[in-house]
């Protein structure tokens, strides 16, 4: 009785106290052709600071050309990613910034029920892609306030980011699928307080980069197949290049939990990085993968740079077939010792004879 009673109390506030426009009332057209960006930034000129509002997003294909920014009292939802749609065009332009002109304590803004299209919508991940070409601003979504709530989103075809985050806090990324951009999640310059949870990323360059931030909590995704063309071919001593899950730098006390991991040639990265926990996580080796990649070892974590204090235990490997390396962890040459892996038996026996008499490898638990 009492969840229901609350449950009451927020559907009346949503109608009674949330004034919800429908962008059609004003004009938008959803036929992928006409550019509804002036609609877009009329609309947004005339509400009021002091009331709340929710932007509808009917069913159709609704293009824009240039950047919305969101201010804190309003929020973005369509009806369902499937056929509630905007489409950008353009390799100089955001769909939308979310960003508070003064820190909001009290309410979060949402984008959700979406299909947020890039201009390399339906362009194979794969094909040839003119790297040279900066496109710093091609995101869905960016980022630079606070109490974000991004969920059942579809965010396909950026040549930047999906999802950027630039020292932003308070954040929940739910139910997404991230595909087909530079990097499915950029999270950098301090950015904390941030929860990542039952997504999809799949065919973007690099999965998550999380760069000189903290506290960001990955839990439950599945993370498969990110190698695609946005980023130059794999270079093993280059962090940043093709064909990675997760990437760290210079990012401190962060958590990995309950992510199923396949088909990248580095699973995860440290980089100068610190206190990290992964734990529970699957990793599938399989030789499924196209002839061209199946040759590079699907590496399970890199350390590189005196990354400390991590922790890495209770997760597991399995592989499709026996000549298939379960352990393949690259190291550079730093001092390792203060990290501490632990996987089953098996796996921790054959750490322990590759690294044996190596001081600076990692603490293996028994």
């Amino acid at each position: 009785m009492k969840k229901l009673f609350i449950l009451l109390i927020f559907f009346f506030y949503d109608f009674a106290f949330c004034k919800v426009i429908n962008i059609k009332d004003f004009g938008a057209i959803g036929d992928g052709i006409f550019d509804n960006s002036n609609i877009f930034n009329s609309v947004l000129k005339n509400i009021k600071n002091n009331e709340t509002y929710k932007i509808i997003i009917p069913e159709g294909t609704f293009l824009i050309s240039n950047t919305i920014e969101l201010p804190e009292n309003v929020s973005i939802e369509g009806l369902d990613p499937t056929i509630s749609i905007i489409k950008i065009n353009t390799k100089n332009t955001a769909f939308t910034i979310l960003k508070n002109k003064e820190v909001n304590f009290y309410q979060y803004k949402f984008i959700r029920n979406l299909s947020i299209r890039g201009p390399e919508y339906g362009i194979n991940p794969f094909s040839w892609k003119d790297t040279r070409i900066a496109a710093d601003k091609s995101v869905g979504i960016k980022v630079l306030g606070y109490r974000n709530r991004i969920e059942n989103c579809e965010i396909d075809g950026f040549s930047n980011a999906g999802i950027q985050l630039t020292s932003s806090y308070y954040n929940f990324i739910n139910k997404c699928f991230i595909k087909n951009n530079k990097y499915g999640i950029q999270i950098n310059e301090i950015s904390t307080s941030t929860y990542i949870s039952g997504s999809e990323f799949r065919f973007n360059s690099i999965a998550l980069l999380i760069k000189n931030s903290y506290s960001i909590y990955i839990t439950d995704n599945i993370i498969e197949a990110n190698f695609s063309n946005f980023i130059d071919d794999h270079n093993p001593d280059n962090s940043l290049s093709n064909g990675k899950a997760i990437v760290f730098l210079n990012s401190n006390n962060n958590y990995v939990e309950r992510n199923y991991f396949e088909e990248q040639y580095y699973n995860v990265v440290l980089d100068q990085s610190n206190n990290n926990i992964f734990t529970s996580n699957f990793f599938a080796v399989s030789g499924k993968m196209p002839e061209n990649i199946r040759k590079k070892n699907q590496v399970t974590f890199v350390f590189k740079n005196n990354s400390s204090y991590n922790t890495i235990r209770d997760n597991t490997i399995e592989t499709t077939s026996p000549d298939i390396q379960k352990t393949e962890i690259i190291f550079d040459n730093s001092d390792f010792s203060t990290n501490s892996i632990n996987f089953n038996n098996d796996i921790n026996s054959m750490l322990k004879k590759s690294w044996q008499n190596d001081s600076k490898k990692p603490l293996l638990k028994n």
